[in-house]
């Protein structure tokens, strides 16, 4: 049997695909059971016996009815009209609760209205790490002006299984150039780390395997011919676009939408009079199906066949190609929607979450 080391290069993230396999990028289902209280919770039974109370414990199980249905509903058929993720504008439709349980809202503090708000998307990657844009930092490198919210569902209220976490550390890629918006890419620290055991509704994401090569350009390369055909975007931004209008239709829900892997080249020339479309960037998403303003720092994840530890054979996983980024409007018909591409920034994330674990 081939070692796992045949089919990936070994570094930082690659370490994290180690460490995480046994759960990252899984969707899970939330399962009730009963549990014998250890606990002084008894009831006293007509003989004056004494039995123990049993309680309801929430725990969390993957499985892959959620790949499945991706698979179906994101198998773009022209002539289908019965395509719901492919049929609405811009931010599809409601995701199911903990199918995308890396999503984080990051929020910010707003001092005129005394509460933090939600101001871009982000993705869980480890115990410790967050991956964002940088341009959802702007304005303050100040740790203490986040906030980390995971397993919100319906920002609307509080369901009881959201969890908020302090920022420690900000590293906002120092050649970020707000003009030419690249590279696109931030890693914010928590002051503490995340449970990913069973009770908890929070996992990881994965990383795309690389291929046995050491050319960088030819993994680039392999990886566009490759073009995973089942792709979602995820966020709380805007539902509807209109132009010159500044509030829009945002929801309370997670929305999910299907997108395809723009071609690089013919969207470099859409946005060639524009802004130059870079080797760190994806494009993705158009003709009414994309993300939009609030999406920001989010991921864009396909379905990958891995090969994670000690498996006998491939297993589906949703993997991060993409944070969203940028775009002209909202999933234009001519302009698509362009997301980090995070392929291309992979040894800066590892030199980043080295350099911190030596230091901080």
């Amino acid at each position: 049997m081939m070692m796992i080391t045949s089919f990936f290069q070994c570094d930082r993230l690659d370490n994290l695909m180690s460490k995480h396999w046994h759960y990252c990028g899984q969707s899970l289902h939330q399962r009730n059971r009963i549990i014998m209280s250890n606990k002084t919770t008894t009831t006293a039974t007509d003989d004056n016996q004494f039995s123990t109370k049993p309680q309801n414990q929430t725990t969390f199980e993957a499985r892959f009815d959620f790949i499945l249905k991706s698979q179906h509903e994101c198998s773009y058929d022209d002539d289908d009209d019965s395509n719901e993720l492919s049929a609405r504008i811009v931010g599809g439709q409601n995701a199911e609760r903990n199918e995308f349980p890396w999503q984080i809202s990051l929020r910010r503090y707003n001092k005129i209205l005394n509460k933090w708000y939600h101001s871009c998307g982000g993705v869980v990657i480890d115990s410790h790490w967050i991956l964002t844009a940088a341009h959802c930092v702007l304005g303050s490198n100040d740790p203490n002006h986040y906030r980390v919210r995971l397993g919100e569902y319906d920002y609307s209220m509080d369901e009881g299984y959201e969890l908020d976490y302090n920022v420690s550390h900000i590293f906002a890629h120092n050649d970020f150039n707000f003009q030419t918006v690249e590279p696109d890419i931030c890693l914010l620290k928590l002051s503490k780390e995340i449970d990913f055991g069973p009770d908890s509704n929070i996992r990881p994401i994965c990383f795309t395997q690389l291929p046995p090569t050491t050319n960088s350009t030819r993994i680039i390369e392999s990886f566009v011919e490759k073009k995973p055909s089942t792709c979602i975007s995820t966020g709380w931004g805007k539902t509807v676009f209109r132009e010159f209008e500044q509030d829009g239709e945002f929801p309370k829900i997670l929305q999910k939408v299907c997108v395809n892997i723009v071609d690089h080249q013919d969207c470099r020339r859409r946005y060639s009079e524009v802004i130059n479309v870079t080797d760190t960037m994806i494009c993705l998403g158009e003709g009414g199906s994309g993300t939009c303003e609030g999406d920001s720092g989010g991921p864009f994840q396909c379905i990958d066949n891995l090969m994670m530890k000690n498996a006998i054979e491939a297993q589906p996983r949703w993997s991060l190609y993409g944070l969203t980024s940028w775009a002209i409007g909202c999933a234009e018909d001519q302009f698509p929607s362009v997301a980090t591409n995070i392929l291309a920034l992979r040894e800066w994330i590892n030199a980043q979450m080295q350099e911190s674990n030596l230091n901080v």
